[in-house]
């Protein structure tokens, strides 16, 4: 992925060239590349908490679905499942995902 979105700034000493506003690494530098900002970069930060918040959605939507095949594989006479784990799995499954956007 090509990161070229964030806020930029000139370099001073009426140069042409162009640095992150957060980090004040160049525009050259960086090449579009996340981990060439600094670490503490606020950009970089961002960028990084969606990339994990995205992931995270696509792990519960994919545990969700086994979720669901393991619960209705179940047999219908399920006495020796607690009520408890069952009650939670339904509540589980209808749940919807929060996108956190």
């Amino acid at each position: 992925m090509n990161y070229n979105d964030y806020p930029t700034e000139p370099m001073g000493d009426g140069s042409l060239y162009r640095q992150c506003k957060s980090c004040k690494v160049p525009v050259l530098e960086i090449n579009g590349e996340l981990d060439k900002h600094r670490p503490w970069c606020e950009y970089r930060q961002e960028m990084k908490a969606r990339q994990l918040r995205d992931e995270l959605l696509e792990e519960n939507l994919w545990l969700r679905f086994l979720l669901g095949q393991v619960f209705h594989s179940l047999p219908e006479q399920r006495d020796w499942l607690d009520p408890e784990i069952e009650k939670g799995m339904k509540a589980a499954l209808e749940s919807k995902p929060r996108t956190g956007r």
